[in-house]
């Protein structure tokens, strides 16, 4: 037990310690650079608990475009049944994406977000991005 709050104690300095040690090419740390960090690590949270949503999301964007794009009825079924398999692999990207932005939240170099869109969404907008 005692051994693992010296574990957890050590990481938490880690992280503390990080602002401190930034490199000579590197630009002093302001208050906008915190607040970039407490952002990412405030979207790696929401990334991380909100990532069980792509399954629907998913389901319902893919629908939603397909019926915006067809004259067929089925295309709507079509896009719940290709919105199954890609929620599950937008659900793993999104939980990756989570853990990532909350592990590097301190090091002001790491600022976009590793998956677009930014939070689960439900709208097909993302589709047509590209």
């Amino acid at each position: 037990m005692k051994r693992r709050i010296y574990i957890v104690a050590l990481v938490i300095c880690f992280c503390l310690i990080n602002g401190t040690s930034r490199g000579e090419d590197q630009p002093p740390a302001d208050k906008q650079d915190q607040a970039h960090g407490i952002q990412r690590l405030g979207r790696g949270v929401v990334n991380l608990v909100s990532s069980p949503l792509e399954l629907p999301a998913q389901m319902y964007s893919r629908a939603a475009y397909w019926d915006e794009r067809s004259n067929n009825p089925f295309a709507v079924l079509g896009g719940f049944v290709e919105g199954i398999p890609m929620g599950f692999v937008y659900c793993g990207w999104r939980f990756a994406a989570g853990i990532y932005d909350m592990f590097t939240f301190p090091f002001w170099c790491y600022d976009r977000s590793i998956i677009k869109p930014e939070y689960v969404t439900f709208s097909p907008k993302f589709l047509e991005e590209d």
